[in-house]
């Protein structure tokens, strides 16, 4: 009997570790498909989003501040894709102080708090600043992810983007959930 009751208990123990390893791979397949997104959607931003003329760049730079899950699908589109015609470099800054000098700027959500710190750095500089954190836009981020519905959307903070000096095509704009 004792040993009929071990074997029940052993398999629901496999079971159970079967549906938590179902369930961990379901999150991160989830997880890989928004971060695909996201890297699409920050390519695509620079078909809508125009720079100012200044710029002598001999590649469209990318910073990703400190590690996220964006880094892959970006260096996938990196290695297939160019920004008129300039090819496409991505960056993992461990500092904060090496902002300069980049087109797009991603802050992942765990880096968000280093928004008003990279701000101050770009005062005058023509960078997209996008984060992937509830309120961001109306903190001053450039363009703001955000799930909706299950779904990648995105938030844009018009009046920063014209500050900067960008040009923003209105069917971006239409896009936005949000436009602030």
């Amino acid at each position: 009997m004792k040993e009929k009751a071990i074997k029940k208990l052993f398999l629901v123990c496999i079971i159970f570790v079967n549906i938590l390893s179902l369930r961990t791979f379901v999150y991160a397949q989830e997880v890989e498909k928004e971060y695909n997104l996201k890297a699409y959607f920050i390519y695509n931003f620079t078909k809508f989003i125009e720079w100012p003329l200044n710029d002598e760049s001999k590649t469209f730079n990318i910073a990703i501040i400190g590690k996220s899950e964006i880094e892959t699908p970006l260096q996938v589109i990196a290695s297939k894709k160019t920004v008129k015609e300039l090819k496409i470099k991505i960056n993992i800054l461990s500092e904060v102080k090496n902002v300069i000098n980049y087109h797009i700027i991603f802050i992942p959500a765990k880096q968000s708090y280093k928004l008003a710190e990279i701000q101050k750095l770009l005062i005058n500089k023509p960078a997209l600043i996008v984060t992937e954190k509830k309120k961001m836009a109306m903190q001053g981020s450039a363009v703001n992810f955000v799930i909706l519905n299950k779904k990648v959307r995105f938030e844009i903070n018009h009046s920063v983007l014209k500050e900067k000096g960008f040009k923003v095509n209105s069917n971006l704009l239409k896009l936005a959930t949000e436009i602030y």
